[in-house]
């Protein structure tokens, strides 16, 4: 087994996914209202060329509303993984895709230095939650037997 399947199998077998309380939306303004005020009630922020990308817990969803021009998601459940992702492996966000596409759900992946963001809407997540621990289960159990 190459040296790069066992980084993704001990990804995997350490994500810890967990669900985060509550609704999370993702957001498009004019970057023109990407003021500190917005910025500030963003869990996170994308600059692109056709505006900025917020990511939102609900309670943020009253002040980007009045924006003229905004573009608001449908209800995501915001998904932690646990794992320190390495960028000197590959295949991870990969491996993570593929479950995802077993249960033909879709996802927006943020990575965080300390942990990575899966955004699946929300109605979709009792379904991605179990498979996901599951997945990290599998690649313990293979992780057990090349020992």
């Amino acid at each position: 087994m190459s040296d790069n399947k066992k980084y993704v199998l001990k990804m995997l077998a350490t994500m810890k996914p967990r669900a985060l309380p509550g609704r999370y939306f993702i957001a498009s303004i004019p970057s023109k209202h990407a003021t500190n005020k917005m910025l500030g009630v963003a869990i996170g922020a994308f600059k692109e060329p056709e505006g900025t990308t917020l990511y939102l817990k609900e309670a943020g969803l009253k002040l980007v509303q009045k924006i003229p021009g905004v573009k608001i998601s449908k209800p995501h459940t915001r998904i932690m993984l646990s794992c320190l992702p390495d960028l000197e492996g590959y295949g991870f966000t990969g491996a993570l895709c593929g479950i995802l596409e077993s249960k033909k759900t879709g996802v927006n992946i943020i990575a965080g230095y300390y942990h990575d963001h899966l955004f699946v809407y929300e109605n979709k997540a009792s379904i991605i939650l179990p498979e996901l621990k599951r997945a990290a289960r599998a690649a313990k159990l293979e992780l057990d037997q090349l020992v």
